[in-house]
């Protein structure tokens, strides 16, 4: 019975994490840190082999940022998370 089950859909790690930090999911600048993380795979490994790979963005990666993002927001004392938390994440 297990074989012939279908398999699950993909858990969208972006849209979790923002429901268990209780933020709208298009408030997340997922396309940001993506392209982060493909312009850090274009430098050439001579100079990042200093610093290493960046960690694999996985479920704790996209909560701390989203914590950190938050910090940044409750530091400031601003009503809504803006660009500029995100940046200082």
């Amino acid at each position: 019975a297990i074989q012939s089950a279908e398999p699950l859909p993909e858990a969208d790690m972006w849209c979790l994490a923002a429901r268990r930090h209780g933020i709208d999911r298009d408030k997340i600048p997922e396309t940001a840190v993506n392209k982060i993380y493909e312009i850090y795979d274009n430098i050439p490994r001579n100079i990042t082999q200093i610093t290493g790979a960046l960690p694999v963005l996985a479920h704790g990666g996209v909560d701390n940022l989203i914590v950190a993002a938050q910090q940044a927001q409750s530091h400031e004392g601003s009503d809504k998370l803006e660009p500029r938390h995100w940046r200082k994440a």
